[in-house]
């Protein structure tokens, strides 16, 4: 195993390790419940700086991430990438108990088709589907 990959800082309470000591400093809070980060336009908090910061987001209604293909436009990179697997074919999200496969771990995990309930699929992995044929346009029909 290479040195920069080793994970040499182990949590007390649990069997997760980690290869750089910030990710165990900040760990714990997720067995507290910890959430020092809160927002001051409403009741969220969380765990992690970054995520109140994109979080703020969705208060300005700020949207400067713009898909090259589509009008749509979005407040964070990694919804414009998750929107990008529309236009790629690319759903690299799949339940190993039924097989289902989704552009987001999210729907798969939440519920969202309207076929799974939450917490039904455990075993969600990110699996590499390649793509049928690129979707160039939002009118498909």
């Amino acid at each position: 195993m290479s040195v920069y990959t080793e994970k040499l800082y182990n949590c007390s309470h649990c069997n997760k390790s980690f290869t750089q000591s910030g990710n165990l400093m900040v760990h714990p809070r997720s067995h507290t419940m910890e959430k020092p980060y809160t927002c001051l336009q409403c009741d969220y908090s969380c765990t992690h700086a970054g995520n109140l910061k994109r979080h703020k987001m969705s208060h300005s209604r700020e949207k400067p991430h713009a898909c090259r293909q589509c009008d749509y436009t979005y407040a964070t990179a990694g919804e414009l990438k998750e929107h990008n697997r529309i236009h790629m074919g690319e759903r690299p999200y799949s339940c190993k108990e039924c097989n289902v496969i989704s552009l987001s771990l999210d729907t798969i995990t939440s519920g969202d088709t309207g076929l799974l309930t939450q917490g039904s699929h455990t075993s969600v992995s990110r699996v590499t589907i390649p793509a049928q044929q690129p979707v160039t346009s939002r009118n498909t029909g």
